[in-house]
C-alpha cells in the first residue's frame, strides 16, 4: 500500500496523490461487469443514504470540536467519493471528495465546510 504525508508530516495510508477520476466512458457497461455493479446498487443506495444522513446531521448540528463525529463523517465521505462515480453519480462523488479533503486538511473551519455542503445536500438527496 502506498502512503502519502499529510500537512503535519504524518504518513497516511492510501494512494500517494490523487489519481484521475473515472470517466463516463470508463464505467462498466452491462456487458463488462454490469451485472456485478447492478447487484451492488441496492447496497450502494443504502450506504449513500447513511452517509448523506450523517452529513445532514452534522450540517444541522455542526461541532468543530466533536472529533469522533467528524472523523466518522470524513470516513463516510471518503468512501462515498470513491464509489459514487462508479454508480453513475459523479456530482455526489465530487461533493463527497471536497468534504473529505476539507475534513482531512482542516484548512478552513469545519463549520464553513459543512455550510458549503449544506447548500449541495438537497441536490444530492434528489440524485
Amino acid at each position: 500500500m502506498l502512503t502519502s504525508a499529510n500537512d503535519n508530516g504524518r504518513s497516511n495510508p492510501g494512494l500517494a496523490g490523487r489519481g484521475p477520476r473515472m470517466l463516463d466512458s470508463d464505467r462498466p457497461t452491462d456487458g463488462e461487469n454490469g451485472d456485478a455493479i447492478a447487484s451492488l446498487r441496492p447496497h450502494y443506495a443504502a450506504f449513500k443514504e447513511q452517509a448523506l444522513g450523517q452529513l445532514a446531521l452534522c450540517c444541522h448540528n455542526p461541532s468543530d470540536g466533536d472529533y469522533e463525529s467528524l472523523e466518522e463523517l470524513r470516513t463516510l465521505m471518503h468512501m462515498l467519493a470513491g464509489t459514487a462515480t462508479l454508480f453513475g453519480e459523479p456530482a455526489v462523488g465530487d461533493l463527497a471528495s471536497e468534504l473529505d479533503e476539507a475534513l482531512t486538511r482542516r484548512r478552513e473551519p469545519v463549520r464553513a465546510s459543512l455550510e458549503r455542503a449544506r447548500s449541495g445536500l438537497a441536490d444530492l438527496r434528489r440524485s
